[in-house]
């Protein structure tokens, strides 16, 4: 382990190539219970449209992720450090927030 500028130790990462990517193109629902972020991800997938009928969709979870406080801070700081890169390299817009 290191350390990380401030005391605490760092441990080593080790790759798990077996672990599945998941991917979600929605964040169904967030909440903290006043020690865990809880999140859900969904997709979205849309039925097939037929004539004179409307186009339904439908939300599937696939993925349900629990944070300690400290790691959706550790998140939230990456976030927002993403946020501004992004800002910088023309990807989003700036907003009132992002400065």
């Amino acid at each position: 382990m290191t350390e990380d500028g401030i005391g605490r130790n760092i441990p080593t990462y080790i790759d798990r190539p077996e672990v599945s990517e998941i991917f979600a193109d929605h964040l169904q629902s967030m909440h903290f219970d006043g020690g865990n972020l809880r999140m859900e991800f969904s997709v979205v997938r849309l039925d097939s449209l037929s004539r004179g009928d409307e186009r339904k969709a439908w939300a599937y979870p696939t993925c349900r992720l629990v944070l300690p406080a400290r790691g959706a801070f550790d998140m939230l700081k990456r976030m927002n450090d993403l946020q501004k890169a992004l800002v910088n390299q023309g990807v989003l817009p700036e907003t009132e927030s992002s400065s």
